[in-house]
């Protein structure tokens, strides 16, 4: 049902568009939180297309996201929605410290985690303060060692307007 509801959300904001200009700005920093937290960093080649780049952790690991992001006006002033795609890399550990009885293990090993990303999410970015405000849906398909793994991160991200 959850899925429903985010599909039908996300549906009503891509008929609600109008021919407003997007944000006004042109680099922005900042925090993201969800299920992998990390940094992200937003550059507008237009009003209308981004790049975004994503360094998050992960599975006692790393993962570098590259998206490019098409941008449209919400009817309300200093709302935004974004779609777009893009590729990760990253490395993780997929084993982890255990305790069998009274004997404490620790597997190593690490894996390499390379694939492709979409995303769709909303922001908000304020007139009177350099703050951006955003949520989004993100999911990955990693397509290395062999195998195909699909999940998604859903996350809020703070950033800071540089200019």
């Amino acid at each position: 049902m959850k899925t429903i509801s985010r599909f039908f959300l996300f549906t009503v904001l891509l008929f609600s568009s109008a021919a407003l200009p997007a944000q006004n700005y042109q680099n922005a920093i900042g925090l993201r939180g969800g299920w992998y937290d990390g940094i992200t960093f937003r550059h507008m080649l237009s009003e209308s297309t981004a790049l975004e780049g994503l360094f998050m952790s992960r599975w006692r690991g790393w993962d570098i996201t590259c998206l490019y992001e098409f941008q449209k006006p919400l009817k309300e002033d200093g709302f935004d929605w974004y779609y777009g795609g893009g590729a990760h890399i990253g490395g993780y550990n997929p084993h982890y410290y255990y305790q069998d009885l009274n004997t404490h293990y620790y597997d190593q090993g690490y894996d390499m985690a390379v694939g492709v990303d979409g995303i769709i999410g909303m922001e908000y970015t304020f007139k009177e303060i350099p703050l951006n405000l955003g949520i989004d849906i993100h999911p990955l398909l990693d397509v290395s060692g062999g195998k195909l793994w699909f999940w998604y991160d859903a996350a809020f991200s703070v950033r800071f307007v540089l200019d």
